[in-house]
């Protein structure tokens, strides 16, 4: 069975999905705490992984939309 990586699935979804849904499946990838409880949640993608690969990547439908969706991370 044919997959993707997580990094071309989030790109495909720039073409499926408004922004808000986009950047909710962007939140997803990234996020990482580290709880009192628990273990902590790592991102599948660390936001300057993501951000790299999205920079370096041209020619692919939804990748504008990905672009988008990373600038709209805040900084901490």
């Amino acid at each position: 069975m044919p997959v993707t990586s997580v990094f071309r699935t989030f790109v495909d979804l720039g073409t499926l999905l408004h922004l808000d849904d986009l950047v909710a499946a962007r939140d997803s990838i990234v996020s990482e705490n580290h709880r009192h409880f628990g273990e902590p949640r790592r991102p599948v993608i660390p936001v300057a992984g993501l951000r790299k690969l999205v920079e370096h990547t041209s020619k692919i439908h939804g990748i504008r939309a990905a672009r988008l969706a990373i600038d709209l991370i805040e900084p901490r």
